[in-house]
């Protein structure tokens, strides 16, 4: 019942962020695994809420991926030109994680929660006084939180999104 509850959360934390219109939100791709649709909410100058949906395929488990993390951002660490910096960030958050396992002739429902630890990177670049695209990547290790899947799980995404 708590997977479940869980990934209700999940689901439900996400569609209020894609549609929520804000200034600071941003909306992509990305592609690695998971890959499929990212949302970016700056909340502060610092401070960051990301999101996504994404389908998992290269190694195991191969199944749909939920995410929610927090983001703390480093904006003057890496310098990369006059006046221009790399943004760095750290965070943490929950990841959710359904596929389906065939026992015994039947298709059932398995769920994995996690707790992740994102660590990325991104490109700004503008594109008019208020829009801008950003290039990203980033690593989130994972470690599962419940009962017989308590497994460590590791994330890797290079993507864009556009910011409103």
């Amino acid at each position: 019942m708590k997977r479940v509850l869980l990934t209700v959360f999940f689901i439900a934390a996400w569609l209020c962020a894609v549609t929520a219109y804000a200034d600071g939100f941003g909306i992509g791709v990305g592609a690695g695994q998971p890959s499929g649709l990212n949302f970016r909410y700056e909340m502060t100058y610092e401070m960051s809420l990301q999101g996504g949906a994404g389908y998992a395929f290269l190694w195991n488990p191969k199944g749909v991926y939920l995410n929610l993390d927090l983001l703390y951002f480093f904006r003057r660490l890496i310098p990369i030109g006059k006046g221009s910096y790399l943004p760095i960030y750290v965070g943490g958050g929950l990841c959710e994680v359904l596929w389906l396992e065939e026992e015994e002739g039947k298709k059932q429902l398995m769920t994995l929660s996690a707790l992740e630890l994102p660590i990325g990177l991104y490109y700004p670049i503008p594109l008019n006084g208020r829009n801008h695209v950003e290039i990203y990547g980033q690593v989130r290790p994972a470690i599962g939180l419940f009962g017989e899947n308590y497994r460590f799980l590791i994330s890797v995404e290079i993507g864009a999104r556009f910011h409103f």
